[in-house]
């Protein structure tokens, strides 16, 4: 079930950095959904985040790690979600994985990743997408849901 306030945190968990300006590329799109009146599935729009690893600059490091936009569920109440996560791994020398999770809120403030010694494992992994090969602009994709 969603959370109030929930964001996704991606970690690279290659040996190598995956950097924005070489072409490197991580996105997550997905749709919301809830049961409505007369249960009936509601469909939320789309939302795409492209977090262009901004608040890392511009630079995952190897075992780093990069946080999306914070999304506001105190209205919208949806409960679950069917996504993508995206990745275009240009520059990398060796292969691994990224992971994606999921961060939970109750005030949209207070997050677990402002804990000293905070651990991105100790967060619900929604996703492990493989990274199969180092030629570049190849795109590595899969879905999943919350």
């Amino acid at each position: 079930m969603l959370a109030k306030y929930y964001r996704f945190r991606i970690y690279n968990a290659t040996k190598t950095a995956l950097v924005y300006a070489n072409g490197a590329q991580i996105e997550v799109t997905f749709i919301p959904w809830k049961v409505g009146v007369g249960s009936v599935l509601e469909y939320g729009t789309e939302v795409k985040q492209n977090t262009a690893f901004l608040n890392t600059g511009e630079t995952i490091a190897a075992h780093g790690q990069t946080e999306g936009a914070i999304i506001d569920n105190s209205s919208d109440l949806y409960i679950g979600l069917n996504g993508t996560i995206k990745v275009i791994t240009n520059g990398i020398t060796e292969l691994g994985h990224i992971r994606l999770y999921v961060e939970t809120s109750s005030d949209g403030v207070v997050w677990p990743s402002d804990v000293t010694g905070f651990k991105v494992t100790s967060l619900e992994e929604l996703k492990e997408l493989v990274i199969k090969t180092k030629v570049t602009n190849i795109v590595n994709m899969t879905n999943f849901e919350l």
